[in-house]
């Protein structure tokens, strides 16, 4: 790579960075929410199982009371077997504010 090259590079990167890192938190969570959900599409096609999201719970430390729980919110958000990326990102806001309800 030639000096200029990678001064574009680090310039772009260095920008990236300081873009992240000034972006509000619910852009910083819509980020991460979507890195979430293309690391379980594994397939790429636009759908997560709902066996994925349950796997998913525990490691961002949520703890699915039972089955019936998970089967409520999902008819709330009108997901059925597998869930869009908007389906997803709807559950994962459900279930966060209910529990936030539940703290106060």
């Amino acid at each position: 790579f030639s000096e200029e090259e990678v001064n574009m590079w680090m310039t772009g990167l260095t920008w990236l960075m300081t873009d992240t890192q000034r972006a509000p938190a619910p852009q910083q969570t819509d980020r991460w929410l979507r890195k979430q959900f293309e690391v379980m599409d594994r397939n790429h096609e636009g759908s997560v199982t709902v066996k994925d999201v349950k796997a998913l719970l525990p490691q961002i430390n949520f703890r699915v009371p039972n089955m019936r729980f998970l089967k409520d919110k999902l008819q709330e958000v009108e997901a059925r077997s597998d869930l869009t990326y908007p389906n997803f990102a709807q559950l994962y806001r459900t279930l966060m504010f209910d529990s936030q309800k539940t703290v106060s």
